[in-house]
């Protein structure tokens, strides 16, 4: 089992289970997850998105003025694509 605390729930366990019943491997790499605004403005300019919808950010109301094409969403929040 995983060391990683986020990784010990029941679901993700039965998903672990399942990878491996299947002989898929199963890998952690562990990133820091912060990106600048220079790189995240070089990303957005690279695959030229339709919409650029900010996930896992605190400052997601931000967005519309550093990038184009920005739809805010909130956590939880559904939406068609």
């Amino acid at each position: 089992m995983p060391k990683h605390s986020y990784l010990k729930d029941e679901k993700t366990a039965a998903l672990l289970a399942m990878l491996k019943a299947h002989g898929v491997g199963f890998e952690v790499v562990h990133t820091s997850g912060h990106a600048s605004i220079p790189d995240l403005k070089r990303l957005a300019a690279a695959i030229s998105p339709r919409a650029l919808v900010p996930i896992h950010t605190f400052e997601a109301d931000r967005f519309p003025s550093l990038f184009e094409n920005v739809v805010v969403r909130h956590d939880g929040e559904w939406w068609e694509v």
